[in-house]
Formats: C-alpha cells, sequence, structure tokens
C-alpha cells in the first residue's frame, strides 16, 4: 500500500504513542452536526458588519476546530436561537 507524506507521518507519531486526541471533542462532534444540518436546509446569504477583532478572534476560533469561520458563525447563532449559548 502507498501512503502519502502525510498519513506517513500520521502512522510514525502513533508508532511513537505520540498522539493526542482532540481535548474538546464534544465542541467538534457539535460542528460537524451543524454542518451536517446546514447542508440539509436552505441557506439565505446575509451581510453582516463586524469588528476586525471579532472576525479575527473568530477565524482563529475556527482554525483551532478545524472548520471554516463561516461555519463556525452560522453555528453560535444557530445555538443562539435555540437557547444553548
Amino acid at each position: 500500500m502507498t501512503y502519502t507524506d502525510d498519513e506517513k507521518e500520521l502512522l510514525a507519531v502513533l508508532d511513537r504513542g505520540e498522539f493526542e486526541p482532540e481535548l474538546d471533542q464534544e465542541t467538534t462532534i457539535n460542528a460537524i452536526k451543524q454542518m451536517a444540518l446546514n447542508t440539509t436546509q436552505k441557506q439565505k446569504t446575509v451581510t453582516v458588519s463586524l469588528l476586525e477583532n471579532d472576525i479575527s478572534r473568530l477565524k482563529a476560533e475556527a482554525v483551532s476546530l478545524g472548520i471554516p469561520y463561516q461555519i463556525l458563525m452560522s453555528s453560535v447563532i444557530h445555538q443562539y436561537l435555540d437557547r444553548k449559548l
């Protein structure tokens, strides 16, 4: 079987026992669930003005979760409206 360089590195990390799972798995799982819901529901594009600092922080958080910042923003709004935030 042929592996990509990324796959080889992942296997090496696993072999060395250096793998550390996502600490906040619940947040990741919820974000993935929200992404799945977003693909099945009709969406409407909106424009919103935000402070540059808020956008930077939002993007940084999205990177740490491994999701696009637009999905994170949509998820936060959805959770707020569902009274989960």
